[in-house]
Order: structure tokens, then sequence, then C-alpha cells
């Protein structure tokens, strides 16, 4: 029965806690009667889990109420004491005291950081009224050539929700006209002319669907008509100052359309997963109405709002069921089979998606009219955050057992003088929920620091909006006291249980044995930090790969001007006097630069009913030596050749999808099932390049000439400059610029960093990875640091009895170390699996990535060995070097 005990001590030691000694020797009795019944019949190890669980069900008010609690446990007068003795130790071993401070400091404010960061992250579009009834209406992708689903969908989708399914309460729609260049002449008559980028249209009845606070305007009539626009407040400012904008007409575009302001906005909350400067109606966009009747055309996002009691997946199976014919007529119409189309695709489906749900939670989708983040992201900064935490927790414990022979003597007379063990166990953890206070006060100067750097390095701004949530403010007070209570409940109760005949004499020590939980503790340190150090890492390796990979053109060197259509007919002649600029080594006129080429239609192999969904983008002959693209085979289009404006340049993948060598290719046409387009001959296939991010594969795309009559008459400029001469090249070309045109803003962009913007979100996560891999080595350190220094003050006789007899300062540099250094192996054998089976689920991401390489483990492996040993080498060295003489006669 003893032994038996033995094995169950941890639920006999809550019950003593927590129960009342008049009732603690029944409830005792019934609980080994039942364990001794359990272990006959199920057996030992699940009778010792049910045994606690059975502990646990008496952990309630009802009992623990009828405990006689002393007074003296929660005298004030006693709690000061305690803190007072508290403060004492602490000045008395200033430099324990200091890491622990330095560590909690750390490992709290990084957590605070975090926890704002992702707290905005999750709270995307909270604010919504009714939002847990709102959704976005999903569909399979059909541009892809392997389906998955899509954000965008058609015209007359809101419409036939509306009028065929009763559960939608509402439904509205979200259009992305484009980028606008805006005119507004004010008083004085200045023309003032900005190039809008962050435009939107939607339908009536947007200000009804989404909460969006109203400052000027009927949210009736603000979007109902023709020509109207809907301001932000800060937008407003900027054209018009303090006077009101409603009424006040803007002049959208190259046409200069007049557009008449119709309502006023406040400022969009920055965790909304769509953002608008100016809000157009939806009738103004006067494409939307012409494809009223395409399910193809899909250029819109569509949200519902649906009854509570409705089921998502019957309801998506029957929406898919109702809209099919509908979309099945469309292609009908196109002449073209619905069935073949979708051979590779899998099945048309429309699903709902909860608006919650889409700024993180659909990465893979996307979202058509703003950014999307991932909440893969958000929890592993949180799980590396609370890993920082933990390492300074850890550190606190380990200093204290570390420390149990020096606090012996204190404990031993207190407990001589009749002090009990939960009197101790109070004492200690008031000494760890001081220092978790003092701790979280010093850990304000580390959330400013850590919140300007990530700001600095990552663009990334945190929100500390929870400051004024009292329930959150609570929450986080709540944290920290748990954080205190772990932090002390494993020292409290080690060095209170101390007996007091073993620790009164100072000749006798605490038992040290090889394998206890400070060992464990330390391994575990060695193994977070290595994990985040390596993942740190990769992920560095993974960008630059990115960063450096052979994209099939030049991005080097490159600007772009996207409002380069404001110049008319004169584009042409502005683009040749750009080129002859000495700065300059082409110019080219495009609809689309790399990263942006993503205009899909359907198009037909000649001789076959094959379809493919391409991308198509219309160039000048200029274009493909202006990027240095290179050829397969045949020619790229050629200047004055008026024969090309009905030629085709496809690229590989093209090519080979339709069942063709590039060679096989030429000649043939690609047959267009649309009314502006003449089927195109094929004159040459350009090797492939990524014209859209490493995170996709290389898709189809035909280049048409930009004089084409295929549909799109958007125009921008890429010109290419010599190296090392970019601010004398935008200087020349914005001299050249104001000669052609007087009422359009020149603005400009670099090439690379517009394609580096689309991997935003892994550069963030890199440098966030990075910061918290260095926070984590920088307090596994600390711990480190203090733990050696015990060690030698400890051992400090040891060291000079061994170096008397003749050991050298290296033996003794390596008995010190010995035991950290096996902590340490053991740490990364844990670290490399673990670490190893995150990053490749992180690679999973992109299409083209890294292998993960055993030298990354090495070389992190390495990195934080040389850390540690020159961190504590000091300490160790200095205790070799130490005349022993001093050691051994030291009282």
């Amino acid at each position: 029965m003893k032994s038996q005990k033995r094995s169950i001590r941890l639920g006999l030691a809550i019950l003593h806690w927590f129960c009342p000694e008049k009732l603690r020797e029944s409830i005792e009795g019934d609980l080994l009667e039942n364990f001794e019944n359990d272990v006959e019949r199920r057996g030992y190890g699940i009778a010792r889990w049910i045994f606690l669980f059975n502990v646990m069900r008496f952990f309630r008010w009802g009992i623990i109420s009828r405990n006689q609690f002393q007074m003296m446990h929660f005298n004030f007068s006693l709690i000061i004491n305690h803190i007072k003795i508290t403060l004492r130790n602490f000045i008395k071993h200033v430099g324990y005291t200091a890491i622990n401070l330095l560590g909690l400091a750390v490992g709290i404010g990084t957590c605070i950081v975090i926890f704002s960061y992702t707290q905005h992250e999750l709270n995307y579009d909270a604010f919504f009224s009714d939002v847990d009834r709102m959704y976005r209406v999903n569909q399979t992708n059909i541009w892809a050539p392997s389906g998955g689903m899509m954000s965008s969908t058609t015209p007359p989708l809101a419409r036939e929700l509306q009028e065929n399914f009763p559960e939608i309460i509402s439904a509205t729609r979200i259009n992305t006209p484009g980028s606008f260049e805006v005119r507004y002449k004010n008083t004085g008559g200045e023309l003032i002319t900005y190039q809008e980028d962050q435009i939107l249209a939607a339908d009536s009845n947007f200000f009804d669907f989404f909460n969006i606070p109203i400052i000027e305007g009927d949210p009736q009539q603000m979007l109902n008509g023709k020509n109207l626009v809907v301001l932000t407040e800060s937008t407003a400012h900027r054209y018009f100052g303090n006077q009101s904008p409603i009424g006040q007409v803007l002049l959208f575009g190259d046409d200069k359309r007049p557009v008449m302001v119709s309502g006023l906005v406040s400022d969009l909350p920055s965790n909304m997963h769509f953002n608008f400067d100016m809000l157009l109606s939806m009738s103004t966009n006067i494409s939307v109405k012409q494809f009223d009747w395409s399910w193809v055309w899909t250029q819109l996002v569509t949200y519902v709002k649906i009854a509570n009691d409705v089921n998502l997946e019957g309801f998506s199976t029957k929406m898919t069921a109702l809209l099919m014919p509908k979309v099945q007529s469309t292609f009908s119409r196109l002449g073209m089979d619905f069935d073949d189309f979708m051979k590779e695709k899998g099945t048309w489906e429309f699903e709902l998606q909860p608006v919650r749900d889409i700024h993180l939670y659909a990465a893979s989708i996307g979202n058509r009219i703003g950014s999307v983040g991932d909440i893969k992201v958000v929890r592993i900064l949180q799980l590396m955050a609370v890993l920082i935490l933990l390492i300074a927790v850890i550190n606190f414990i380990n200093l204290s057992t570390a420390r149990a022979n020096i606090r012996s003597r204190e404990i031993g007379v207190k407990k001589t003088l009749g002090a009990t063990v939960r009197e101790l166990g109070v004492q200690f953890q008031v000494e760890a929920l001081l220092m978790t206070f003092i701790g979280s006060v010093l850990s304000i100067p580390v959330v400013k620091g850590l919140s300007t750097f990530i700001f600095k390095q990552a663009g990334i701004k945190i929100y500390f909006n929870w400051a004024n949530d009292l329930l959150t403010l609570c929450s986080v007070g709540f944290l920290l006291v748990i954080i205190g209570l772990m932090a002390g409940i494993y020292p409290a109760v080690y060095l209170s249980r101390l007996k007091p005949i073993s620790v009164i004499d100072q000749q006798k020590t605490v038992r040290r044995g090889r394998f206890n939980l400070r060992n464990v503790l330390v391994a575990v340190q060695f193994t977070i930090s290595l994990g985040l150090l390596s993942g740190a890492l990769m992920v560095t390796k993974q960008l630059n790969y990115i960063g450096k990979k052979d994209l099939g053109f030049d991005k080097e060197n490159i600007l772009v001007l996207r409002n380069a259509g404001a110049l008319g007919d004169q584009i042409s002649s502005f683009r040749d006097n750009v080129a002859n600029l000495p700065e300059i080594s082409g110019a080219s006129v495009t609809m689309a630069v790399p990263g942006e080429m993503s205009f899909e239609d359907f198009f037909q192999r000649e001789g076959s009913s094959t379809k493919l969904t391409i991308s198509q983008v219309k160039v000048d002959p200029e274009f493909a030596s202006v990027m240095n693209l290179k050829m397969s085979t045949g020619h790229f289009f050629q200047k004055h050749n008026e024969a090309d404006k009905n030629h085709a340049v496809i690229n590989e993948t093209t090519a080979k999808l339709f069942g063709w060598t590039p060679q096989e290719a030429l000649g043939k046409r690609i047959l267009y099932p649309g009314d502006d387009l003449e089927n195109p001959e094929i004159i040459g296939v350009v090797s492939d390049f990524h014209f859209q991010s490493l995170y996709e594969d290389i898709k189809p795309l035909l280049l048409l000439h930009i004089d084409s009559p295929m549909w799109g008459d958007q125009r921008m400029l890429v010109v290419r400059y010599h190296q090392n001469h970019v601010e004398k090249a935008i200087s020349a070309i914005e001299t050249a610029w104001s000669h052609f045109t007087q009422d359009s803003p020149f603005t400009y962009s670099i090439l690379d960093e517009d394609l580096n913007r689309m991997y935003t979100r892994d550069s963030q996560l890199s440098v966030m990875v990075r910061l918290l891999s260095l926070l984590s080595i920088f307090t596994a350190i600390l711990g480190l640091i203090g733990l050696v220094s015990f060690t030698v003050d400890q051992r400090r006789k040891e060291i000079g009895i061994r170096k008397v007899l003749g050991a050298s300062s290296g033996s003794i540099f390596f008995l010190i170390n010995r035991q950290y250094i096996i902590l340490y192996l053991i740490g990364l054998c844990c670290s490399v699996p673990l670490t190893w089976w995150f990053l490749n689920k992180w690679l999973q991401n992109f299409a083209y990535h890294i292998e993960i390489s055993w030298g990354t483990f090495i070389i992190a492996g390495v990195l934080l060995l040389v850390s540690c040993l020159l961190s504590v080498g000091y300490l160790a060295l200095q205790a070799a070097r130490a005349n022993p003489v001093d050691a051994i006669s030291d009282n």
C-alpha cells in the first residue's frame, strides 16, 4: 500500500492542499479504496489516472469553503513582512535578481507586443454589427488550370441569390473599377490632381450592409445613382480642406468624367478586410451592367447576410444546384462545352465564407479588395512569444531551486520555530509574484523598444487598443498573476519541503541529482532556442532564394509609370522620347507588368476542342528587349509590322497544355470565342517566366500586340535605366513628362520593389522570427550565466583542490561546462525533428522553395553553442585561473 501511495502522491498532495482536515481522512479513504478496486479491474496504469480524476472531482466550493483558513496566512502585516524579506533577498543577491528581472521583462514585454499584434489580426471585421451572419460568396476558380476556390464572382449572382433563396436577408456587391487620376479645380482656380489607387464601387445598399460610420450624407441615397462617389474623411480633407465635400464635383480619369460627392464617412479601421479612399456607385462602372448576363465575368465580390438557423454546408449545396443551369447557359451562349472546360477543375461550386474568416483564413482563396493574413503566422508568433516567456520562467525556477542551499538556513530556522510548509510556500510565492510585478513594470520600455524596432524593420504597426478595454486589461493582469504563480509554485514547494535538521547544518547541502528537474528545464531552453534559431535561418534562406531566383526576365533597373495612359495618343511619342535619353537603355508600352498579369480569358486551340483559361496581356514590340525575355523559338513582335496586330506570342506552358512542342506551335492559331479578336497566329514562343508570384506555378500566358483589337485599354510604361543612374533617370523622365502633359502627376515605382511587396507577409515573418529567436537566445543565456555563476560559487573549494592536485585551466573549464554541454546536445537532438516538421509545413506554401538541409541545423547549433560558451566562458575561466589558496582557505 505504501508503494501505491507513492505512485499516486500527486493526487494526494492536491487533495491535502484544498481539502479541510476534518474531511480529508474519510475522503482519502474512499479514494484509496476505489483506487484498489480500479487496479484489480483495469490495471495499475489506468487506475492512477482515474484516481487523479476522482481527486479533481472533489475540487469544488462546497468542500473548499469548509476550510478554516488561518488568518496568519493572509494577514496583511505578514504579507508586508514577506515582501520586506523578499526585497532584502533581492538586494543581497542583486546579480541573480537582475538576471531574473531582465529575463521576465523581456518575456513579458515580448508577450505583450505579440499579444497586441495578434489581437489586432484576430479581430478583423469584429466591429460590424451582425458580423456573425455576414458571409462572402466564393466560387470555383475557373481561371486556374487545377481549379480551387476564389473570392471573385459574377454580376448576376447577388440578384439570383436574393430572388431564389429565402434564407438570405440581404446581399451586396463590391467591384474594383481600377485606379484613376482624379482632378478638382478649387475656388482659386487651381487644378488639384491625385492618382487614386484605393477606389472601389459598391451597390446602393452597401451602408445598410456594412455599418461604417457616416459623417454626412443619406445612407440610402449616397450610392443610388450614376456618377456618385463617397469619400473618407482624410481623402475629403486632401481635396477640400475643412469645407463640406457634399455636392462637389470631381473629374475622374483621362476623359475627365464628372462625379459628384454624395457622402462622407469616417476613415476606415485598420483591421477591416477591405479599404477604400473613394467609393463609387456601382452604376458608375458601366462594365458591371454590360456583363449582367455573364456567369464568367468574375470582377465582383458578393456578400450575403443569412438567417441564424441556416446550415451552411447544406445551403452551399443547394446554392450550387440551383445556380448551375444559369452557369451552363453562359457557356452555351459563348459556344463552349461546359463539361469539357471543367474537366481539369473538378466541379463548379459556390460556398459561403464568414466575413470574420476572410483576413486570416483565405490565404489560398485570396481577397480581391484587400490584403490577406495567415492564421498560421499568427499561431507561430503566439507560440514563439509563449516560448520566450517560458524560458524566462524556467530561469526563475532554475535559479530559485539552485540557490536552495543559500536559503536552507533561513528555511530550517523558520521550521524549527514552528513555520508550516504552507506558510513557507506563501512566502516564496509572494517572492515570485513580486518578481513578476517588478518585471512587468520593467517590460514597459521593452514593449516600446520592440514596437519601434518591428515598425522600422518589418513595417508592422503594433496597436494597443486592448489597453482601453477593461475586460482585456483585467485578463492581462490575471495572466501576469498566473505567470507569477507558475514561476513560483515549484520553488515554493521545493524549498518549503526542505527538512530542518538537514538544512540548519551549513556543512550539509541539498542533494543534487544527475537528472533533476533543473537539468530538464535547461534542456528545454536549449531545444526552444535552437528551434527558433534554425527556423529564422531557414526563413531567411527561403526569402533570399526568392529574391535571387531566376524569374525568366531581368527585374533590375526597371521603372514603371502606371498612369502613362493619361498621355493618350502621345504615349508612343513619349516612349520614343524617353528611350533616347542617355540614362535610359529602353522603354516599352504594356498593359501590365510581371506580378500583375492576371487578365484571364477563354482560348481554344485550332483544330481541337481543347480550351484553356489563359492570362492575356497586350505589349509593344520593345517589351521583350526591355524585360530581357528569352525566346524559345520564333520571334517577338516587330516594329512597323502591321500584320503583328493579329499575331500572338505564347509561353512554353501554353504550348505544352495545348499539346504542342514550341516548334509545332509556330503558325498555329489561337481561337477566341469573343467578338473583338480575330484568331491570332502564333509567331513565337517565349521561354517561361514568372509573371505571377512564386507561390504559384507558371501559368499559360498569351502576349498580344499593343494595338490588337482585343479588349483591354490600360496602358503603362516600363523603362530600363542604366545601372546606378536611377536618380538621373527619374529626373530626366519627369522633365520629359512635363513637356507632354501638365495636368497629370508624374508617378512611378521600381519594379523590383513592387515584386518584393508580393512577399511582404513572409518578409515580416522573417523579421519577427529573427527577432524572437535572438530574444529567446538572450533570455536563455541570461539563465545560463546565472546557473554557471552559482555553480562556480558552490564548487569554488572543489576547484581549488583540483588545481592544487595539478588540474589544468582547460580541464576546470570543461568540468564547469560539461553538464551544460550534455544538456545542449540533448536539446539539439530534440529540436531538429520538431523544427524540421514545422519548416516543411511552412515551405509547402511556396510552389518554388529550398530544401531543408542539415547544414542549417549545424550552423544554428554552432552559433548557439559559441554564443553560450562566450557568454559563460569568462566566469568559467575566472574560476579556473583563480588562486586555489584563496578558495581552500575561504570559510
